[in-house]
C-alpha cells in the first residue's frame, strides 16, 4: 500500500479540482441519472463509457470523474452522485 501526498504533484492538483455534487448539475439529469445507476450496480465499464461521453462536453468533470474511477475510489463517486449505502 503507496501513499503520497498530492503536494508532489502541483500540476494535477491545479488541473483536477476538487469536485462537489454541485458541479455535477452541469451535467444533463438523464446523463447523471446513467451515471449514477452504472454506480448502483457496480457496473465499472458503463461507468467508465459513460464517463467517456462526458469529456466532450465538460473534460474538466469528466477527467476528474475518470481519475477516481481509476483508482476505484467508488465511495467518492457515490458521495459525488448523491448515492447513499442503502441505495
Amino acid at each position: 500500500y503507496v501513499t503520497s501526498s498530492i503536494d508532489q504533484w502541483p500540476e494535477i492538483q491545479q488541473s483536477l479540482p476538487v469536485l462537489t455534487p454541485d458541479h455535477l448539475n452541469v451535467i444533463p439529469d438523464e446523463e447523471r441519472e446513467l451515471i449514477r445507476a452504472a454506480i448502483i450496480n457496480g457496473d465499472l465499464d458503463m461507468i467508465d463509457e459513460r464517463i467517456s461521453m462526458l469529456a466532450v462536453g465538460f473534460p474538466e468533470i469528466a477527467g476528474r470523474l475518470k481519475e477516481l474511477l481509476k483508482s476505484f475510489r467508488l465511495d467518492q463517486l457515490n458521495l459525488l452522485f448523491k448515492i447513499n449505502q442503502n441505495s
